[in-house]
């Protein structure tokens, strides 16, 4: 507040307080247990946000601890944005740093690494305990990832042959199987690589005759696969693209969803329900209700929860997040709103240590 003259400043000075505590400037300080509209202080010496709603399946919900509420940002915005520490979206928990953020926060699964506090929020107060190796950022988890087996002994790779039934960039189905592999060697060299598939667009019959497509992998890609067309495309923009399902790189295979695009492909892994796995023509169509998974985002924070059909149950680890100097430990303890139930919405309690 600007001081209009000597005669008020025993004035200011008292209403100093105040005016702090009207102010629309969010919280910043360790010492100040102001509430928001998202986190509550606890007098046993914690935060608990609560409710926090991540119930979208398309769109996370970000978290800042300094401000201790949330921070309005798309998922392309929170990618090159550093005022953010957590994402949260469903199940899936992000953290700032490494494929997902800019930012500096790592984070630790004190179960992990065999801590005895895993469990004890309470408990855990010196992360100096902590290891710097111990520590990760964020990442993503591919769909697609046992196509090949690698013996580190002889550090060769080698198929598995086994079959996936998959939704491609604009909706259709297939079923393919990646069949070859010559004269491959270490990353990011695949050799010739070729690809049974059946494409049936939005028929889930799977039954015709299949096609083979069979490129150069010797150079690592990215290497991008259009099933409709039956080809190898170059698009110009992949992340705004649906003219590829998936691409190769380096042994990696990424999908057109959520990561690395912006179309519907989405991959169920058929093989584990064969008596099969590597028999193309055990399944010919495709079954109802199975899921689609996309490659996704993750985080040391990625398993955090248990799955008892139907619901979502916190394993109430004790996560320990780092971002720069500063270090907090978290404990997810719910996923249900507690009004009316819904799922996707996270109760946690944190501090800064």
């Amino acid at each position: 507040m600007k001081r209009r003259s000597s005669f008020f400043s025993v004035l200011t000075v008292s209403l100093l307080a105040l005016i702090l505590a009207c102010t629309d400037e969010k919280p910043t300080g360790p010492g100040d247990h102001t509430s928001t509209s998202t986190t509550e202080w606890n007098n046993e010496g914690y935060w608990v946000t609560t409710d926090l709603n991540a119930s979208s399946y398309t769109d996370f919900t970000f978290y800042n601890f300094t401000r201790r509420d949330t921070v309005t940002l798309s998922l392309d915005q929170a990618r090159s944005s550093t005022n953010w520490h957590l994402g949260l979206g469903r199940v899936n928990v992000l953290i700032n740093s490494g494929d997902t953020g800019p930012g500096q926060v790592l984070g630790v699964d004190l179960a992990a690494i065999g801590h005895p506090d895993s469990t004890n929020f309470m408990g855990f107060s010196d992360p100096s305990v902590i290891d710097d190796s111990d520590f990760s950022g964020g990442n993503f988890n591919l769909a697609i990832n046992e196509w090949y087996t690698y013996d580190p002994f002889s550090h060769s790779f080698e198929l598995t042959h086994y079959v996936y039934i998959m939704q491609d960039a604009e909706g259709g189905f297939l079923k393919f199987q990646i069949i070859s592999m010559v004269d491959n060697g270490q990353p990011p060299n695949m050799g010739t690589v070729s690809i049974q598939f059946v494409y049936s667009d939005m028929s889930r019959n799977l039954t015709g005759m299949p096609d083979t497509l069979t490129f150069d992998g010797s150079a690592g890609g990215p290497i991008f696969v259009d099933f409709s067309a039956g080809t190898t495309t170059q698009p110009a923009d992949p992340q705004n693209s649906t003219e590829w399902d998936i691409a190769f790189e380096a042994y990696e295979v990424h999908q057109n969803n959520t990561v690395f695009g912006s179309g519907q492909a989405g991959t169920y892994e058929v093989w584990q329900d064969q008596s099969d796995p590597t028999d193309f023509n055990e399944t010919m169509m495709v079954p109802m209700q199975v899921p689609f998974f996309a490659d996704q985002f993750g985080s040391p924070l990625t398993e955090w929860y248990n799955y008892v059909h139907p619901q979502i149950f916190s394993k109430n680890h004790v996560y320990v997040i780092r971002d720069g100097d500063l270090y907090y430990k978290l404990q997810i303890l719910a996923y249900y709103n507690h009004d009316t139930s819904e799922s996707g919405y996270y109760t946690f309690r944190w501090v800064q240590l």
